[in-house]
């Protein structure tokens, strides 16, 4: 199971606008992948912290505990 965020939580991790997360996303230039579901983007957590520099180890045991805590 994956975990995903919101446009505006991929652009405050990134330290841009919302507005900026919105152009790129539909110009197709956002960092990570990104899927449009109907009016909603679709952004998995995990390529997006891995580009940021968490290690895989520590973005997936983030997922494993927030998943658990749901």
């Amino acid at each position: 199971m994956s975990t995903t965020i919101t446009v505006r939580q991929a652009a405050s991790l990134l330290g841009i606008s919302k507005g900026t997360a919105d152009r790129w996303l539909l110009r197709g230039t956002f960092p990570t992948p990104a899927y449009k579901i109907e009016n909603s983007w679709i952004i998995p957590a995990r390529p997006l912290l891995v580009m940021l520099g968490y290690s895989t180890d520590e973005v997936d045991a983030t997922i494993q505990d927030t998943l658990a805590a749901a």
